[in-house]
């Protein structure tokens, strides 16, 4: 096929897009380079190059897990995969062409009937820029909503095991993070999960019949994830249930449960107001904000 569908997940953080990767990356029907996030058009919007350093080190360390892999041919396969796809974005990154990146995402596609970069951090981009993408060819947009407690704390959970000298700090560092969040500080973590600004930004910039808003919390359903292939042009199949980079495991206590529910009242008003029915975890928070 020479002109499959393009597919832009643009978020929301810590809401599946792990899990989608793997499952459309498994799709026969498929064609998903080695390297989920891409990171093009926030990179060429002049985003800072943590994205180019972070793969100049991902390339690093795949090189030391080849030499490692060698006594495993299907492992050494993979790894080497990774080091030709990291070698290739690499270069489209530093040239900033579009047409490279396109090159990119469709180079091996074959009769594939659709390629994809998920990078939740698109959903901060701007509104002119979204709708360039939207323009593209056969272009797709997904948004993933999940209910902005879990979110948060979840994407809170994440940056405090990052920080994190040792898991017992994690604790700790989390309930700081959470609390800094709920004050205004931290704003790169309340940003990925502020519904009231991406959605109707997406709803602008993104003709209807090109953008595909769906919740977490419904996208493992088979009626769901049948209305989401449909809309992506590829065949509906089984889901895996199963959880993808799930993140460390630590209960909310009631107070910060509290506390973020207050702190996150105008997301689920507006969530209410926009979509009307919503999931029951959602509702379950709602009736407490």
């Amino acid at each position: 096929m020479s002109n499959p569908a393009i597919l832009f997940c643009v978020g929301a953080t810590k809401a599946g897009t792990s899990w989608l990767y793997s499952w459309l990356h498994d799709h026969p029907e498929c064609h998903l380079r080695s390297i989920k996030e891409l990171h093009f058009w926030d990179h060429v919007d002049g985003a800072d190059d943590f994205w180019l350093k972070d793969l100049r080190a991902s390339r690093e360390r795949l090189f030391t897990q080849s030499a490692e892999a060698r006594a495993d041919a299907i492992r050494q396969s993979n790894v080497e995969r990774r080091i030709d796809d990291t070698d290739a974005l690499i270069a489209v990154l530093e040239s900033a062409d579009e047409g490279a990146y396109l090159h990119y995402m469709l180079a091996g596609a074959g009769e594939a009937r659709l390629v994809a970069d998920l990078t939740p951090a698109y959903s901060l981009l701007s509104e002119e820029r979204l709708a360039h993408m939207a323009s593209l060819p056969e272009a797709r947009m997904l948004f993933i909503l999940r209910d902005p407690v879990e979110r948060l704390w979840s994407h809170v959970r994440m940056i405090a095991t990052r920080r994190a000298n040792d898991p017992s700090e994690i604790p700790d560092r989390a309930n700081a993070i959470l609390g800094r969040v709920c004050r205004g500080a931290e704003t790169h973590i309340s940003a990925r999960g502020d519904y009231t600004a991406i959605v109707p930004k997406l709803r602008r910039a993104v003709p209807e019949s090109r953008l595909c808003l769906t919740f977490f919390e419904d996208m493992l359903g088979e009626a769901e994830l049948t209305r989401i292939a449909r809309f992506l042009t590829i065949t509906p199949r089984p889901a895996n249930p199963a959880p993808v980079h799930e993140g460390t495991s630590l209960p909310m206590t009631d107070a910060q449960k509290e506390l973020a529910r207050e702190h996150l009242a105008p997301q689920y008003a507006f969530a209410r107001s926009a979509f009307g029915t919503l999931p029951d975890a959602w509702t379950a928070n709602l009736e407490r904000v």
